[in-house]
């Protein structure tokens, strides 16, 4: 064999060898050169070419939320969602859309990120986890504030958002490329609730108010608008300073308007105690209604027995219709307690993440362009699909009533499209 021919067939040999070692290579914000692919068809079973991205070793998915303060409750609830993918992703038990498994020698655990749901707290978080080279990808921002402050910096950075409960419509709305949610923006959810509150309710004359923050606020002037359009007299319209435990001034100007109804936007922490509030004055008889972020069992603790009665409104899955077999797993995961507000959604944007691991690799860009474009089922048989701005397409919207201290569905209203397209989606909070 000629000395040419030989350096031929080595030249050959070392571009083989660097192809199967894979890999983009990131700069010091995670961003990367060409990805290529998306990874929409080409999902595997594992092994070599899913690992074609990954080194063996320990990878995290980070969360973004509260975890102590006022609204820990929400924040547990997504992550023991994220926990209970994440083990059964390492047990291979994990139904992933694409039908793969996570790369051998492929280690993931969950890195928390306690914002306790404050945009003041954000943006130190932000930095941190974008600094982190082992964080893949984020689940979260978990609140609408937080997400605002922090969205900039993950985007720079190159880290993909994936977040189950922020609800405002800005959001997507801001040229982000690497922020995606799995629930439908508020500019769905206002017109609904209105809709529900006007038909559902009957209800001529209405008080609305809210926590003053970027959620609460911008919920209520939607269902304030959108009741107007209804012709619905709106006959009080208050912000509160979130963290208070006296309402009463506000409380009372609903009383003295004579309202049938009150819609308040914003978290439970609050909502329950206006209500209770509100049975205080001698207006417990009056409907009321509040969102996503009241739907926890701590509203109910808040306002004791005047929650009887309250509604919420909700974008996501019914969690009191999950499955015996994720039910029993949660509980093992959550130490007894019960999927709550947010849990399913949280559960299901990892599966989308895992999947995106599993199908092109631990590259963070590439991981995004796999959630950007991705279009599968995930848990619950739910189909998934994200419009350019990264808003979901396709929900329907369930309203619970708390009846003998629980909650329990009282209807489910499916979303007008034209509804969803304005808020950024074409089809199915915090």
């Amino acid at each position: 064999m000629s000395k040419k021919l030989t350096y031929l067939i080595a030249l050959i040999m070392s571009a083989l060898l660097l192809a199967a070692c894979g890999g983009t290579p990131t700069d010091d914000t995670g961003d990367t050169g060409d990805t290529g692919d998306t990874g929409e068809d080409t999902a595997t079973e594992g092994g070599d070419d899913a690992a074609s991205g990954c080194e063996e070793g320990s990878y995290n998915i980070a969360y973004q939320g509260p975890l102590s303060g006022d609204y820990a409750a929400l924040g547990e609830n997504m992550v023991n969602g994220i926990q209970l993918a994440i083990d059964q992703a390492a047990e291979g038990t994990l139904e992933l859309p694409g039908g793969g498994q996570l790369p051998e020698g492929v280690e993931l655990s969950i890195e928390r990120f306690d914002s306790q749901g404050l945009p003041d707290q954000a943006p130190a978080l932000a930095n941190d986890a974008a600094a982190n080279e082992q964080i893949l990808a984020l689940v979260g921002p978990a609140f609408s504030g937080e997400t605002s402050a922090s969205g900039p910096i993950y985007d720079q950075a190159g880290l993909p958002m994936l977040s189950p409960s922020a609800t405002n419509p800005d959001l997507t709305q801001q040229g982000w490329t690497h922020f995606s949610r799995v629930v439908a923006t508020d500019a769905a959810q206002g017109p609904v609730v209105a809709r529900f509150i006007a038909e559902n309710l009957g209800a001529e004359r209405v008080a609305v108010l809210d926590d003053s923050s970027d959620y609460g606020k911008g919920l209520a002037d939607l269902v304030e608008s959108s009741l107007e359009e209804m012709d619905v007299e709106i006959v009080a319209r208050q912000g509160v300073e979130q963290g208070q435990q006296d309402y009463s001034a506000a409380v009372g100007r609903v009383t003295q308007a004579n309202a049938d109804a009150v819609f308040f936007g914003g978290y439970f922490s609050e909502a329950g105690l206006i209500r209770s509030q509100l049975a205080d004055q001698g207006a417990g008889d009056v409907a009321f209604i509040s969102d996503d972020g009241a739907f926890d069992d701590e509203f109910i603790q808040v306002a004791g027995d005047a929650a009887e009665g309250s509604y919420a409104s909700y974008p996501g899955a019914n969690p009191n219709e999950a499955p015996e077999e994720f039910t029993s797993a949660y509980d093992e995961i959550s130490g007894g307690q019960s999927p709550g507000a947010f849990t399913i959604e949280a559960y299901q944007a990892t599966q989308i993440i895992i999947d995106a691991i599993a199908t092109v690799g631990c590259d963070r860009a590439a991981i995004n362009d796999h959630i950007r474009n991705f279009d599968g089922e995930v848990f619950g048989g739910r189909s998934v699909s994200f419009d350019e701005n990264g808003d979901i397409a396709g929900q329907a919207f369930n309203v619970f009533v708390v009846e003998n201290g629980e909650w329990t569905l009282e209807a489910e209203i499916e979303a007008p499209e034209e509804l969803m397209e304005d808020g950024g989606a074409e089809e199915e909070t915090s």
